[in-house]
Protein backbone atom coordinates (compact mmCIF):
# COMPACT_ATOMS: atom_id res chain seq x y z
CA UNK A 1 0.00 0.00 0.00
CA UNK A 2 2.84 2.65 0.58
CA UNK A 3 4.10 2.30 -2.61
CA UNK A 4 0.89 1.97 -4.06
CA UNK A 5 -0.05 5.58 -2.48
CA UNK A 6 2.90 7.51 -3.31
CA UNK A 7 3.55 6.65 -6.86
CA UNK A 8 -0.06 7.75 -8.42
CA UNK A 9 0.58 11.39 -8.96
CA UNK A 10 3.18 12.88 -11.25
CA UNK A 11 5.10 16.72 -10.03
CA UNK A 12 3.95 19.15 -12.37
CA UNK A 13 6.19 22.58 -11.79
CA UNK A 14 4.79 25.42 -10.19
CA UNK A 15 6.21 27.64 -11.90
CA UNK A 16 6.24 26.54 -15.18
CA UNK A 17 9.87 25.89 -15.41
CA UNK A 18 10.71 24.99 -18.87
CA UNK A 19 14.43 23.34 -20.22
CA UNK A 20 14.93 27.01 -21.82
CA UNK A 21 15.00 28.57 -18.24
CA UNK A 22 18.63 28.95 -17.71
CA UNK A 23 20.35 26.54 -15.76
CA UNK A 24 18.00 25.79 -13.27
CA UNK A 25 15.48 24.43 -16.35
CA UNK A 26 18.56 22.33 -17.32
CA UNK A 27 18.91 20.76 -14.14
CA UNK A 28 14.93 20.81 -13.63
CA UNK A 29 14.19 18.73 -17.03
CA UNK A 30 17.40 16.85 -16.59
CA UNK A 31 15.83 15.62 -12.73
CA UNK A 32 12.40 14.88 -14.39
CA UNK A 33 14.03 13.08 -17.30
CA UNK A 34 15.63 10.92 -14.49
CA UNK A 35 12.95 10.02 -12.29
CA UNK A 36 10.31 9.73 -15.67
CA UNK A 37 13.01 7.44 -17.18
CA UNK A 38 12.98 5.36 -13.82
CA UNK A 39 16.58 6.53 -13.15
CA UNK A 40 16.05 7.79 -9.43
CA UNK A 41 19.55 7.27 -7.77
CA UNK A 42 20.72 9.42 -10.63
CA UNK A 43 18.51 12.47 -9.55
CA UNK A 44 19.14 12.08 -6.15
CA UNK A 45 22.91 12.21 -7.26
CA UNK A 46 21.94 15.83 -9.06
CA UNK A 47 19.56 17.26 -6.35
CA UNK A 48 22.46 19.59 -5.62
CA UNK A 49 23.01 20.80 -8.55
CA UNK A 50 19.30 21.56 -9.43
CA UNK A 51 19.06 23.18 -5.57
CA UNK A 52 21.79 25.09 -6.26
CA UNK A 53 20.44 26.90 -9.64
CA UNK A 54 17.73 27.41 -8.07
CA UNK A 55 19.08 29.56 -5.02
CA UNK A 56 21.08 31.25 -7.52
CA UNK A 57 19.44 31.92 -10.57
CA UNK A 58 16.18 32.42 -8.48
CA UNK A 59 15.88 32.62 -4.73
CA UNK A 60 15.38 31.09 -1.70
CA UNK A 61 11.76 31.90 -1.57
CA UNK A 62 10.03 31.67 -5.15
CA UNK A 63 8.07 29.20 -6.84
CA UNK A 64 11.05 27.28 -8.46
CA UNK A 65 13.01 26.67 -4.75
CA UNK A 66 9.68 24.62 -3.90
CA UNK A 67 9.81 22.98 -7.27
CA UNK A 68 13.53 22.32 -7.22
CA UNK A 69 12.38 20.69 -3.54
CA UNK A 70 9.20 18.55 -4.83
CA UNK A 71 11.13 16.85 -7.59
CA UNK A 72 14.16 16.03 -5.30
CA UNK A 73 11.55 14.32 -2.59
CA UNK A 74 10.50 12.35 -5.90
CA UNK A 75 13.32 11.13 -6.41
CA UNK A 76 13.21 9.99 -2.90
CA UNK A 77 9.58 8.42 -3.01
CA UNK A 78 10.29 6.49 -6.01
CA UNK A 79 13.87 5.13 -3.86
CA UNK A 80 11.39 4.39 -1.10
CA UNK A 81 13.40 6.64 1.61
CA UNK A 82 10.09 8.38 2.63
CA UNK A 83 11.69 10.23 5.94
CA UNK A 84 14.16 12.16 2.87
CA UNK A 85 10.97 13.24 1.31
CA UNK A 86 9.09 14.24 3.84
CA UNK A 87 12.10 16.60 4.64
CA UNK A 88 12.20 18.14 1.08
CA UNK A 89 8.46 18.52 1.27
CA UNK A 90 8.41 20.13 4.49
CA UNK A 91 11.30 22.34 3.19
CA UNK A 92 8.99 23.54 0.28
CA UNK A 93 6.31 24.07 2.23
CA UNK A 94 7.98 26.15 4.66
CA UNK A 95 9.21 28.66 1.57
CA UNK A 96 5.78 28.59 0.51
CA UNK A 97 5.06 30.21 3.87
CA UNK A 98 7.56 32.64 3.37
CA UNK A 99 6.06 34.01 0.15
CA UNK A 100 4.07 36.93 0.59
CA UNK A 101 0.71 36.23 -1.45
CA UNK A 102 1.52 32.03 -1.05
CA UNK A 103 -1.51 30.04 -3.52
CA UNK A 104 -3.87 28.47 -1.64
CA UNK A 105 -3.92 25.52 -4.19
CA UNK A 106 -0.29 25.33 -3.82
CA UNK A 107 0.46 24.64 -0.01
CA UNK A 108 -3.04 22.42 -0.69
CA UNK A 109 -0.41 20.19 -2.95
CA UNK A 110 2.26 20.46 -0.60
CA UNK A 111 0.37 19.39 2.27
CA UNK A 112 -1.52 16.10 0.91
CA UNK A 113 2.17 15.17 -0.94
CA UNK A 114 3.49 15.45 2.50
CA UNK A 115 0.78 13.41 4.43
CA UNK A 116 0.81 10.84 1.36
CA UNK A 117 4.42 10.44 2.18
CA UNK A 118 4.38 10.45 5.67
CA UNK A 119 1.60 8.07 5.78
CA UNK A 120 4.39 5.35 3.73
CA UNK A 121 7.06 5.91 5.60
CA UNK A 122 4.19 4.72 8.51
CA UNK A 123 2.70 2.02 6.31
CA UNK A 124 6.34 0.96 5.62
CA UNK A 125 7.85 0.87 8.60
CA UNK A 126 4.93 -1.32 9.82
CA UNK A 127 2.56 -0.20 13.05
CA UNK A 128 1.56 3.21 11.89
CA UNK A 129 1.85 5.40 14.89
CA UNK A 130 -1.64 7.13 15.71
CA UNK A 131 -0.32 10.35 16.61
CA UNK A 132 1.79 10.65 13.31
CA UNK A 133 -1.55 9.78 11.19
CA UNK A 134 -3.78 12.24 13.19
CA UNK A 135 -1.50 15.09 12.29
CA UNK A 136 -1.58 14.09 8.71
CA UNK A 137 -5.25 13.77 8.80
CA UNK A 138 -5.42 17.61 10.20
CA UNK A 139 -3.21 18.43 7.79
CA UNK A 140 -5.33 17.46 5.12
CA UNK A 141 -8.77 18.35 6.20
CA UNK A 142 -6.74 22.25 6.29
CA UNK A 143 -5.78 21.79 3.06
CA UNK A 144 -9.13 20.17 1.69
CA UNK A 145 -10.89 23.38 3.23
CA UNK A 146 -8.56 25.56 1.55
CA UNK A 147 -8.67 23.55 -2.05
CA UNK A 148 -12.68 23.23 -2.05
CA UNK A 149 -12.91 27.21 -1.28
CA UNK A 150 -10.15 27.98 -3.95
CA UNK A 151 -10.29 25.05 -6.54
CA UNK A 152 -14.20 23.82 -6.02
CA UNK A 153 -15.32 20.66 -4.23
CA UNK A 154 -14.74 18.52 -7.90
CA UNK A 155 -11.31 19.61 -8.33
CA UNK A 156 -8.67 16.48 -8.94
CA UNK A 157 -6.75 17.70 -6.24
CA UNK A 158 -9.61 18.48 -3.45
CA UNK A 159 -10.82 14.68 -5.08
CA UNK A 160 -7.41 13.17 -3.90
CA UNK A 161 -7.38 15.07 -0.44
CA UNK A 162 -10.31 13.08 0.42
CA UNK A 163 -8.52 10.42 -0.98
CA UNK A 164 -5.46 10.42 1.26
CA UNK A 165 -8.01 10.88 4.15
CA UNK A 166 -9.73 7.67 3.12
CA UNK A 167 -6.30 6.05 3.03
CA UNK A 168 -5.47 7.63 6.82
CA UNK A 169 -8.77 6.00 7.93
CA UNK A 170 -7.97 2.49 6.09
CA UNK A 171 -4.97 2.14 7.53
CA UNK A 172 -5.79 2.96 11.12
CA UNK A 173 -9.32 0.95 11.02
CA UNK A 174 -11.10 4.35 12.39
CA UNK A 175 -14.72 4.84 10.87
CA UNK A 176 -14.17 8.72 9.92
CA UNK A 177 -16.83 11.35 10.99
CA UNK A 178 -16.68 12.82 7.24
CA UNK A 179 -19.17 11.74 5.03
CA UNK A 180 -17.46 12.30 1.76
CA UNK A 181 -14.24 10.04 3.60
CA UNK A 182 -16.67 7.58 3.71
CA UNK A 183 -17.85 7.14 0.52
CA UNK A 184 -14.41 7.13 -0.41
CA UNK A 185 -13.24 4.69 2.12
CA UNK A 186 -16.28 2.78 0.95
CA UNK A 187 -15.56 3.07 -2.87
CA UNK A 188 -11.57 2.88 -2.43
CA UNK A 189 -11.47 -0.42 -0.20
CA UNK A 190 -15.08 -1.74 0.02
CA UNK A 191 -15.64 -0.88 3.46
Amino acid sequence: LAEELVLKQPVEPLSGVTAADGSFGEAYAALAAALSGDRPQLAVDRRFGLLGAAYMERSAESLEMIDAHMLVAEAYVALGLYGDAATQLQRAYGIWQTLEEGDPSVAARLQERLATVRLAQELADGEPDPAVLETATQQLAAAREAATRELGADDPLTLRLVDRMADIAAATGAAPADPEVEAALSARYGS
